[in-house]
């Protein structure tokens, strides 16, 4: 006869980039395993849940989240440039971009498709 097994919460240090180990209710382990990539490395070296939201990079000095480690370079230089911006009072938001900083690649799209746009790793 089965057994319901409830998850108690995901034992995060036995991430991979493609899974999820649970602990049960019972104590015993469930893991999910996926074709793809479900976690991105931070800029610590810490595996953390892929989103795929775009972030505007007029709001950058704002965010206190975890960064891809393919785009935590492009991601200090906007923040630096947006923070003076607003502390000059002269933000102009055309002239910043949409980052995707929770994926496991960088992935920069501007505001005006014109200047064309980069997505990649390396």
């Amino acid at each position: 006869m089965p057994t319901q097994n409830f998850k108690v919460g995901e034992m995060l240090d036995k991430r991979t980039k493609n899974s999820k180990t649970w602990m049960n209710f019972d104590g015993s382990y469930t893991s999910e395993i996926h074709m793809g990539a479900v976690h991105f490395d931070d800029e610590n070296g810490n595996l953390q849940n892929i989103n795929t939201d775009l972030f505007d990079e007029s709001d950058s000095d704002n965010w206190d989240l975890p960064v891809n480690k393919y785009g935590v370079d492009a991601f200090d230089i906007v923040r630096e440039k947006a923070t003076n911006e607003k502390v000059l009072g002269k933000m102009n938001r055309d002239n910043f971009d949409y980052q995707g900083l929770q994926v496991p690649f960088e992935a920069v799209l501007p505001r005006n498709f014109k200047r064309g746009y980069t997505i990649g790793r390396g």
